[in-house]
C-alpha cells in the first residue's frame, strides 16, 4: 500500500453501473469517472454483465463483467476480485455495498492492497447490521458511510479495538457544469412558460418523488403568482397519474411536463427555473436513487431548493439554502414555495448560500480526498 499517496489504480466493485442500452447515469458510473483521472488508469471497474449497449466501447477505464443478474458476496467472487487486482496493479478495492463489504476479509487475505467498503444499505439490515458491519470492518481497513448520521451510526457498533478508518463518501458534483448564469430563455420559449416565476422538478417520477404534492400546490400558488408555471422534467411510472391529477386540479395550464432529460440538459433547465423542488417522501430513496443528486446539483447552479425530509439529510440547511418540508402535505409546499417566489431576493441569496456550499463540500475531489487522508 502506499499509506497517503495517491493509489495508481482502484478496483471499483459494484452493482450499480449502466447495463443494458447504454444504462441509465447512476451513482457508480459518476464514480468511477472521478477515480479514472484525465487518462482513465485511475480505476478498473467489476459489475454484472446485463447486456451494455455499447457503454462499454466509450469509457476510458477497462470494464470487466460478471456473469449473472448481481454481484454477491461469495467466495467465487471474491477470488474473482483478487485476481482482477493483481492482474491490473490495482492496489485499492472499493467494495460499492454494504452486501459486498460482506467478502472484504477474504480479499484482504487473498490480495495485496487497501481495502475499501461502502455501508450504503446497511440502513436495511435492521438489528442484523451491528454483527455484520463488525465482520465487514474486521476485514476492511477503511468504511466509506454515506452521510455522517450513517458514519455516527457505524461508528457506535464497532469493536473497542477496531483500527478501521471511518470516512465519508457520497455523490459529488461537478461545479464547473453545474453552474448558475446559463440562458434558459430558449427553454421557457419551447415549452411556453412566459415570463412568470417557474418552479422546476426534475426526477424520476416515481409515487415516493413528491411530483403529486407540487401539482396539488399549484392550486394555491396560481391565485397568488398568476403566472406561475411548474416544470415537470422526467419520466416513470407516474407520469400518467400526474397528468391526469393536474387535468382534475384544473391546473393543466400551469403545469408542463417536458419528458425525459438526460444529464446535459439540466443546467439548461434550473437556468429556466427560479426554484428546485423535490419534496421526496419516505421511500423515495430507494425508488429515487438520483434524488441527493438532483438536489446537490440544483445548489450548484444557484437555485434555492424546497426538499422532502427523506432526501434532505445534510445536504440541504433549512433556512438557508432551501426549505426542508413534509413531502405529503402540499399545503406546508406551496407555503414554502410561496416564501421563495413572494422574496426573489431571499430566494437568490439562498441559492448563492447552496452554491457556495456544495462548492466547499460536495464536489467529487472533496469527496474522493477523504479516500487518501488520514482523518476526515
Amino acid at each position: 500500500m502506499r499509506g497517503s499517496t495517491m493509489a495508481a489504480r482502484t478496483l471499483l466493485v459494484t452493482n450499480d453501473f449502466p447495463g443494458r442500452g447504454g444504462g441509465f447515469e447512476t451513482f457508480g458510473s459518476r464514480l468511477a469517472r472521478h477515480l479514472a483521472g484525465r487518462d482513465g488508469m485511475g480505476v478498473v471497474v467489476h459489475t454484472v454483465s446485463s447486456g451494455t449497449g455499447g457503454f462499454d466501447d466509450h469509457q476510458d477505464y477497462p470494464i470487466e463483467r460478471d456473469a449473472g443478474p448481481r454481484l454477491l458476496p461469495t467466495r467465487r467472487t471474491a477470488r474473482r476480485v483478487a485476481a482482477l487486482m493483481r492482474g491490473y496493479g490495482c492496489d485499492r478495492v472499493l467494495l460499492a455495498e454494504a452486501g459486498l463489504g460482506l467478502m472484504a476479509p477474504t480479499v484482504r487475505a487473498a490480495a495485496d492492497g487497501e481495502v475499501v467498503a461502502s455501508t450504503r444499505g446497511a440502513g436495511a439490515w435492521g438489528p442484523a447490521a451491528r454483527p455484520i458491519l463488525r465482520r465487514i470492518a474486521a476485514g476492511a481497513d477503511v468504511l466509506a458511510c454515506p452521510n455522517e448520521d450513517a458514519r455516527r451510526r457505524v461508528e457506535k457498533v464497532l469493536a473497542p479495538d477496531s483500527r478501521v478508518r471511518l470516512v465519508r463518501l457520497a455523490e459529488g458534483v461537478d461545479t464547473g457544469f453545474f453552474r448558475p448564469g446559463g440562458d434558459g430563455a430558449p427553454l421557457r420559449r419551447e415549452h411556453g412558460l412566459g415570463e412568470g416565476p417557474v418552479i422546476l422538478c426534475a426526477a424520476r417520477l416515481v409515487r415516493d418523488s413528491g411530483a403529486d404534492s407540487l401539482v396539488r400546490a399549484m392550486t394555491w400558488l396560481r391565485v397568488r403568482f398568476p403566472g406561475v408555471r411548474l416544470l415537470v422534467a422526467g419520466e416513470g411510472p407516474d407520469l400518467r397519474r400526474l397528468r391526469e391529477l393536474a387535468a382534475w386540479a384544473g391546473v393543466e395550464r400551469q403545469v408542463v411536463f417536458a419528458g425525459p432529460f438526460t444529464r446535459a440538459e439540466l443546467p439548461a433547465l434550473h437556468a429556466a427555473a427560479d426554484v428546485f423542488a423535490l419534496p421526496c417522501r419516505t421511500d423515495s430513496g430507494r425508488r429515487n436513487a438520483d434524488a441527493g443528486a438532483r438536489l446537490l446539483e440544483a445548489a450548484a447552479c444557484g437555485r434555492p431548493v424546497v426538499v422532502g425530509r427523506a432526501a434532505a439529510g445534510e445536504r440541504v440547511r433549512h433556512g438557508e439554502t432551501g426549505y426542508v418540508v413534509d413531502g405529503a402535505d402540499a399545503r406546508a409546499v406551496a407555503g414554502k414555495l410561496s416564501l421563495l417566489l413572494a422574496d426573489p431576493d431571499t430566494a437568490r441569496a439562498m441559492g448563492e448560500r447552496g452554491r457556495d456550499r456544495v462548492c466547499r463540500e460536495w464536489t467529487w475531489e472533496r469527496m474522493l480526498a477523504r479516500l487518501e487522508t488520514i482523518a476526515d
